[in-house]
């Protein structure tokens, strides 16, 4: 599967791809708060469309019997709580999200999230334990392009902002990229996402490991949680013989090409300057349970790293031709794609309703 803007369509049913799972679960965002938080979805609607206004909040939208949930009703967390906003309204828009809560407190995996997870707050253990209650609300995207995905995960990011701006909030859990993050940059993240722009630091974790061959330097591997959420790929860097900072600076600068500049990777092209073989990375595509991955990645050989020359027999010979000499044929991007992208999904249909009733006036 092309991780990139010609991704095919899966087929119709329940994914069997882990990949494929990652691209069709709905975004979760956990808010915790010290103390039990009394709303109504009005109040999260009003907060919302004074907060976010660029984004389109409508009271509902009822279909085939389907309704929100009472808009004047009071909520309480703590207690068991099951409600759902409907803030579309447009085809290409979510329909119903979810708003959960139930007696107790919200479980977190930190065995899992601490082996790898090198970008939660310093004090994100001591915020979780200070919490007592919390709502979990979920996302799901119109379909599987990086447009919608990145539109779903940011009215997420908006509902979840509402609440974290409460004096009571103590952190925001985000099952998609792995991550905790403090209420106060959760906030920052959407009105970043707001813009376009990918809140890379709340969206998305970073590994960055060590890992000793009684060599020096040590060989670190880095690798991306939550671009899958996005692209179905992470992204890999692996063994590199290269300073930790700068093996993690490059891995964020390939996400940031993938998801904010829409660049397609392509499997046996290269990445970085072609007038430095040190600083270029032979990108290679590696499906799922290969080297032990559990998701697609897209991974970045760095010439100093350890697999470099296993590069074919690990991942086959490179497909294609190289480019004559002298040419270059690198995809730098573009920095306004994922805005481009947003902006025909949300006003692609308008336009198309528009030109229909010009014509039908013609």
């Amino acid at each position: 599967m092309d991780g990139g803007n010609g991704s095919p369509r899966r087929p119709e049913g329940p994914p069997e791809r882990y990949s494929d799972k990652r691209l069709a679960e709905g975004f979760s965002v956990y808010v915790l708060f010290t103390e039990p938080v009394s709303f109504s979805n009005r109040d999260i609607l009003d907060a919302l469309r004074e907060d976010f206004p660029e984004l389109a909040w409508s009271d509902m939208v009822a279909e085939g019997g389907i309704t929100p949930g009472v808009l004047d009703g009071m909520h309480s967390t703590g207690e068991v709580l099951v409600t759902s906003l409907f803030p579309g309204g447009e085809e290409n828009q979510p329909r119903m999200i979810p708003m959960l809560s139930t007696p107790g407190r919200c479980d977190i995996d930190w065995d899992h999230m601490c082996a790898k997870n090198r970008l939660t707050f310093p004090e994100a253990k001591a915020a979780v334990d200070r919490h007592r209650t919390y709502i979990h609300l979920m996302v799901n995207s119109v379909d599987d392009t990086l447009e919608a995905r990145f539109d779903a995960a940011r009215r997420a990011t908006c509902i979840g902002a509402v609440f974290a701006s409460l004096p009571v909030a103590t952190a925001v859990y985000f099952p998609n990229g792995d991550t905790v993050v403090a209420p106060d940059k959760w906030v920052g993240a959407a009105k970043v996402a707001l813009k376009g722009e990918v809140p890379f630091f709340q969206w998305i974790n970073l590994g960055v490991e060590p890992v000793p061959d009684g060599q020096a330097p040590v060989p670190v591997t880095v690798q991306t949680i939550g671009v899958a959420a996005f692209t179905g790929h992470e992204m890999l860097l692996p063994l590199a013989r290269i300073p930790p900072a700068e093996a993690a600076e490059l891995v964020i600068g390939a996400a940031v090409l993938h998801l904010q500049y829409g660049n397609d990777f392509t499997d046996g092209d290269t990445l970085g300057p072609e007038d430095n073989p040190e600083l270029k990375l032979r990108i290679r595509h590696a499906k799922e349970g290969l080297l032990g991955l559990q998701t697609d990645n897209w991974v970045f050989l760095h010439p100093k790293s350890v697999l470099a020359p296993r590069e074919e027999e690990l991942f086959g010979k490179r497909p294609g031709m190289p480019p004559p000499p002298g040419m270059d044929l690198r995809n730098f991007g573009d920095p306004d794609s994922l805005r481009n992208k947003l902006y025909a999904l949300v006003a692609g249909p308008r336009r198309k309703a528009r030109n229909r009733s010009r014509r039908k006036g013609r």
